[in-house]
Formats: C-alpha cells, structure tokens, sequence
C-alpha cells in the first residue's frame, strides 16, 4: 500500500508544478495544497517495506483424516452269476450243484467285473469402531469379484480289477472327451469360494475274462466296448496369502459303466453288464507358483482325497432274472497333482487361458457280499465286487474371466 502511495504522490508532483507554471495566477491555497503534497512525497520516499506473512496451508489433519474402516476377517466284469448260464465275473463262483451249466446247451456267460459266490466395512469420521454382527454377514455376503470359466478336457482312463490274491482280473482303458464349467467368488479379506463341474463321456476297450460255475467256461479272454459317463463336482472354500493358497471342501463322482456284451474267440456268447459307481469324497488342497512373469505363471495344485462311503450298484440287464444288487466299496485316500499354466489375454475383464495338465489316482476295496436274488428271493448265491484301482492322466483348456 505504501508503494502506492509513494508512486501516486511522485506522479502528481510534476503535475502540480506545471499547472503552477500555466496558472501564475491560481489561489494561493492551491499552491499551499501543492507544497503539502510534495511534503508527503518526500516523507513517504523512504517507506517501510514489511513483507506480508506467507499464509500457512490450511491443514486437513482433522477434516481429511483417513475414513476409519472395520475390516471384517473371517477368519463285470465281475458278475458270477450263478445260473444254467455260464457267470458274469472273473472271481469267485460258488453254486449248488443244480445250477451248473450243461455244457452242450447254447451258453452263455459274462464278462468279470462283479464276483458271484455263495453266499461391508463399519465407517466413521474419526474413530475405528467394531462392526457388528450384522454388518459382518453382509460383507461376507458381498463378494467383491466373480471369475466365471469353461473349457474342455481330454481324459486318459485307465481302471484295472484285482483278484484277492492280487491277479488281473480285467482293465478298461481309453481317452474320453470332457467339458467343464465354474465359478468363483471372492471377498474382501483374502476367502472365495469355487464350484466346479466336470463330465467325460465317451467309450473305452474292455478287456477281461469269464466266469462261470463250469471250469471250462471260465477264464476266457475276451475284448469289448465299454461305454462311460463320468460326473466329478467339486464345492471348495479357501484362503489367498500372498502367493499361495490353501483350500478345502467336498466332492461327488459318479460313473456310469456299460459293458457291451460280446462273444470269445469259439463263439460263445457273453453277456453285458451295467454298473454305477458313485460316492462322495472330502479333499484339502495347496496351491503355489513355480514361475511367474509378466504374461504367465505355472502353479503346483496338489489336492488330497478321502473317499467317503462309495457304493456301486449292479443291472445284470435281464441275465439269469437276477434283481439288481448293491454294494458297498468302503472309503480310502486319493491324491490330485496338476501343474496349471495360465497366459494373460487381455486386461479387459481379466481374461487368461489355463492349460492344465493333472493326474489323479485312487483304489476301491473289495465289496461286501450281496445275495443275489429273484423277484425278491434268495437264490443261496452272492455277487460280490473286486478290488481295483484308477490312475487316471488328463490335460484341460479353459478360459477365465471377470465379470
């Protein structure tokens, strides 16, 4: 403001002397105004200049604290039929005397597979407050992302039967196509969720043996078709660390097997079977990266499985008049290895592609004894199902993305 001052009076100093000059007859007040005007000038050459006092931020330490959030944390086959007709298994074959088969009549037996014998965050303004109950469940409830994926699959099946003393019985062996679909849930605080469907169709070569009550019908090599409808879902919950992941949950497996029936290198014909396996099984698993770059990862999946009271039951498809039966497999372990392989395709959405090669194995045990019976009535023979073993190879494609 001084600096004003001092440069409005300078300027009109030099006025005021010209207009004395042009106007020697002006008012003597006037040129007293002047003189005290250019009195001020000179006192007011020479001001104070004191700089203004830089203004402080204001400071948002109080309005713009960060918003407190509660963070949730939650925490045949084998089928001894024991008939006029020559068995269905590989196995055990005990019959009364009157059920054996003339051998001049047309036989008929079966392959071996099943045996017959005799019997949201809490939020303040400025203080962390706990979140209740309610609000908890509802961010548990609220999912942050949704993965959807679907691909397809090739499975190298590959199941043996065992007699008990440990000799081959018969083995199916082939490649079945497989399609798979799934989702994922994930919420704040590091859970998710996952549900995935599995199903491989298609048809294997069978090879095995007959059975029959009479000694000369049983034991003969035979070759067939087997068609197999296999259902495997899995229902799993875990926890991501940094990398890894560890996860657990349940499944259900079910296998349809439908043996066609054939004849041996003489001529003799051999019945079909039709078979359904099925239980449902506990698994805990661990999943870590091996690799990892910009556009790629390679992971260990490694899954452990226990299976819990598998069943199979037994269509003789009108054989002998037999009733179906069931049968109990008990429970045992199982184990899961793959190495998925996941490419980055495109940032919209998240999109990848996993290749997935994976191995699985398990064993069953042999059955109870079931009695075979008529119309609902004992014969006095049994059917009974070999111990066996899976050890399956398969690769998956799949595509994953966000929505």
């Amino acid at each position: 403001m001084s600096k004003l001052v001092l440069s409005f009076l300078l300027w009109v100093q030099p006025i005021s002397a010209l207009l004395a000059s042009e106007h020697d007859t002006a008012a003597s007040d006037v040129s007293r105004n002047v003189s005290q005007t250019a009195s001020v000038a000179e006192t007011a050459a020479e001001p104070e200049i004191v700089p203004a006092p830089e203004t402080a931020p204001e400071t948002l330490a109080e309005s713009n604290d960060p918003v407190a959030e509660t963070k949730v944390t939650e925490t045949v086959p084998e089928t001894t039929v024991v008939t006029e007709e020559p068995s269905v298994s590989a196995a055990e074959v005990v019959v009364p005397p009157a059920a054996v088969a003339d051998e001049t009549a047309a036989s008929v037996v079966v392959p071996a597979t099943v045996s017959m014998i005799e019997t949201a965050p809490a939020v303040t303004t400025d203080k962390v407050i706990p979140a209740s109950p309610e609000i908890v469940a509802t961010n548990f409830l609220k999912a942050s992302k949704f993965e959807l994926f679907a691909g397809a699959s090739m499975l190298n099946f590959d199941y043996t039967e065992f007699d008990t003393n440990g000799a081959w019985l018969d083995e199916e062996n082939g490649w079945l196509p497989g399609l798979l679909l799934g989702g994922t849930l994930y919420w704040p605080g590091n859970w998710y969720a996952s549900l995935e469907l599995n199903y491989y169709f298609g048809d294997v070569e069978y090879q095995g043996q007959t059975q029959s009550d009479d000694p000369a019908l049983s034991g003969l090599y035979i070759t067939s078709r087997s068609d197999a409808d296999i259902f495997d879902t899995t229902a799993i919950a875990g926890y991501r660390f940094s990398a890894a992941r560890v996860y657990a949950g349940l499944g259900y497996y079910f296998w349809r097997r439908n043996i066609h029936p054939t004849m041996t290198n003489s001529g003799l014909r051999v019945a079909g079977l039709l078979e359904f396996y099925s239980w449902t099984y506990a698994l805990l698993g661990f999943n870590a990266p091996l690799f990892v770059n910009e556009d790629s990862r390679i992971n260990l999946d490694i899954r452990v499985t226990r299976m819990l009271q598998a069943q199979m039951d037994v269509d003789f498809l009108g054989y002998g008049g037999y009733d179906n039966a069931s049968l109990n497999l008990g429970e045992d372990w199982g184990l899961r290895l793959a190495l998925p392989w996941t490419f980055q395709v495109s940032t919209i959405n998240d999109a990848t592609i996993t290749i997935e090669p994976y191995y699985y194995r398990w064993d069953l045990n042999r059955s109870n004894v079931a009695e075979l019976t008529v119309n609902g009535v004992g014969t006095g023979s049994g059917v009974v199902e070999p111990q066996s073993e899976t050890r399956n190879l398969g690769i998956s494609l799949y595509f994953r993305y966000s929505m």
